[in-house]
């Protein structure tokens, strides 16, 4: 009865605002584990189409390229994937704002040259 109402909500449960993507990935980490379908591959590309936007669309093609073994593609794995994908997305980020902060600041620097 219980993994029926996790399935169930498992398929409702959406991200609309990347603002809340933790939550989300809790919340399918623990429907997931509760409906019994943790190591569920079909599941899994559901994680990643259930992903917003472009970005989403993104971070699934990246998780296609790679090669998994089977007896460590899970629901956890995935979460793990998209967490690193998004650190990696937030880095690139910041180095792009610094590089542009950088530029302006040491044109107010004199040298002698």
């Amino acid at each position: 009865m219980r993994q029926a109402e996790a399935m169930r909500d498992l398929e409702q449960i959406q991200l609309y605002d990347w603002n809340h993507i933790i939550e989300f990935l809790q919340d399918f980490y623990a429907l997931a584990s509760t409906s019994g379908n943790y190591f569920s591959t079909e599941l899994g590309e559901r994680l990643f189409t259930k992903l917003p936007g472009p970005l989403g669309h993104e971070i699934q093609e990246n998780w296609k390229k790679i090669e998994v073994n089977n007896e460590f593609d899970n629901i956890g794995i995935r979460i793990q994937y998209i967490i690193f994908e998004l650190k990696k997305i937030t880095y690139i980020q910041i180095q792009k704002e610094l590089k542009q902060k950088n530029v302006g600041f040491c044109k107010q620097i004199y040298s002698p040259q």
